[in-house]
């Protein structure tokens, strides 16, 4: 699968992601296979149904921020918008194919983190991590690692988790 990072501070937010795709236990890697994209005003992790990822990152088109309170913003608007697209381009969560989608997007300089089911969730500390890789990445920021550091861990640990990483970060207004 993958592992997707996220840090949400004081000053800004930071998603950090493995470079591997794996499909069929083959992995695959490629500088056109990205898991962060910066779409308008966000950014997006994205791990799961390969489907799913490309359509999340690639067709659709967010709604732009429109200021307000950025938790009450993706609940409302953008994952109803979402949901719409996914649903339009016909892809439905299937677990029992683990035709599953995880995403951390950045708002505002905020991290949230959406499953499946377009629940939205939020983590005091701040920190979080996704995909195959995500305990061993959130025990290693719990330990103290930096986000780059606990995607190594990550990868040591987890054979759907690949070298190199790519880096995104989303200043808050």
């Amino acid at each position: 699968m993958t592992t997707i990072i996220g840090i949400d501070d004081l000053r800004n937010c930071e998603l950090v992601a493995d470079s591997q795709t794996s499909s069929d236990n083959r992995p695959y890697r490629h500088s056109n296979l990205g898991k962060l994209v910066r779409r308008g005003d966000y950014l997006i992790g994205a791990a799961g149904s390969g489907l799913a990822c490309d359509i999340t990152q690639y067709v659709w088109s967010p709604l732009p921020y429109d200021g307000s309170d950025p938790a009450h913003f993706v609940r409302s608007q953008l994952v109803p918008d979402l949901r719409g697209t996914l649903d339009t381009n016909d892809w439905q969560v299937n677990v029992e194919k683990d035709d599953t989608l995880q995403l951390l997007i950045a708002v505002a300089g905020h991290v949230f983190q959406i499953e499946s089911d377009f629940t939205v969730l939020m983590r005091s500390d701040g920190l979080y991590a996704i995909g195959s890789g995500a305990a061993y990445a959130i025990g290693a920021l719990e330990a103290g690692a930096s986000p780059n550091e606990a995607l190594q861990i990550a990868a040591r640990n987890d054979i759907y988790t690949g070298l190199p990483g790519e880096r995104m970060i989303q200043e808050k207004p």
